[in-house]
């Protein structure tokens, strides 16, 4: 006998609240570990909060961080059911892995650009190119040397960039550096603009490399660029446990929303390996309360990516997107409060 996944989200609460009951208090829960592909960067912070504020530990999960060399070894690794829990953004890598059929799914907001507040995402030159007024019309943009990684949202950005001076990638120079490399060249004089994330447009900034010429969102308003993914094991083999983490993730986001805390800038840095001076300075990514995902976004991009023949088709929402885990855990939390 099958239930519907909302039916099942509505059970999960009642027999996790069991758990937590007086009643139940002498049994301790079994406890079920899961495995978090684990990166050092800002937008890591959520889960980073979570699991050193013990948001998991009532709910019988032992989270388990493991560090992997990036989305290229972790994707794979979630589809097989190595790891059970993959925070990432947007590459063309995910989609083609959903269309091609691996049961892997977006579950919950990781960090999305708003209209206002800090740019987490930015275009950033050299102080003088942009004090000379060149870059005031995006028609300049021609024959200036670009960094980004075409295979990340940079790639999205700047081609959206250039549609709005009726440019294509043809008239600049693409160079295509890894994020860690783009302070350097700004340095050396080898690049003109760079597309670049946080804490590495807090660092260029700094070091006087260069500065902030325009916000992503200035560009590619409301794009939801990061996102949490579960693979077959939470999706399939143990939902119970994937709603458990749920609960836990979106405890972290209420962490993560206090803001700059001693306490949260404390756990990030020393989680990130960032100084503490540099979490406190760097642009925080927004995150959903709630966890929800822009779905809108990512057919956008898809769009985009399909023109670009960055993509082998188009998945629809229900192909990479599973709401019940928020709507379960957000349930689950408004009793608990």
């Amino acid at each position: 006998m099958s239930f519907h996944p909302r039916i099942l989200a509505v059970l999960m609460i009642v027999s996790i609240a069991l758990m937590g009951s007086p009643a139940a208090a002498g049994d301790a829960p079994e406890r079920k570990k899961l495995r978090v592909m684990n990166s050092p960067y800002m937008s890591w912070a959520v889960i980073h909060l979570a699991k050193a504020n013990g948001c998991f530990d009532d709910l019988g999960l032992d989270v388990e961080f493991v560090v992997m060399r990036g989305i290229r070894e972790g994707l794979p690794a979630l589809a097989q059911g190595r790891l059970d829990v993959v925070p990432g953004f947007i590459t063309p890598g995910y989609v083609n892995l959903m269309h091609r059929g691996a049961n892997i799914r977006i579950v919950a907001d990781k960090g999305h650009t708003e209209s206002e507040g800090c740019p987490y995402r930015a275009f950033l030159a050299k102080k003088e190119l942009v004090e000379s007024g060149r870059l005031d019309n995006f028609e300049n943009l021609r024959g200036l040397r670009i960094a980004g990684e075409r295979t990340s949202t940079s790639y999205y950005a700047l081609s959206s960039l250039l549609r709005k001076g009726n440019l294509t990638a043809d008239d600049i120079v693409w160079l295509d550096l890894p994020t860690p490399a783009k302070q350097g060249a700004l340095e050396a004089g080898t690049v003109d603009i760079v597309n670049a994330s946080e804490p590495w447009i807090t660092r260029i900034v700094q070091s006087g490399a260069g500065v902030i010429w325009l916000p992503a969102r200035e560009v590619v308003p409301g794009f939801q660029h990061s996102f949490l993914m579960f693979g077959p094991s939470l999706l399939e083999k143990d939902r119970e446990a994937g709603m458990k983490f749920m609960v836990g993730y979106l405890r972290g986001v209420r962490l993560y929303n206090e803001g700059k805390t001693d306490e949260n800038v404390r756990v990030i840095a020393a989680e990130t390996g960032l100084d503490e001076a540099l979490v406190r300075d760097a642009c925080w990514p927004p995150v959903r309360e709630t966890g929800y995902y822009d779905t809108e976004s990512l057919l956008t991009y898809q769009a985009w990516a399909l023109e670009e023949g960055l993509i082998d088709g188009l998945v629809p929402v229900e192909g990479f997107w599973d709401p019940a885990f928020v709507e379960y855990a957000n349930r689950f939390l408004t009793e608990e409060n």
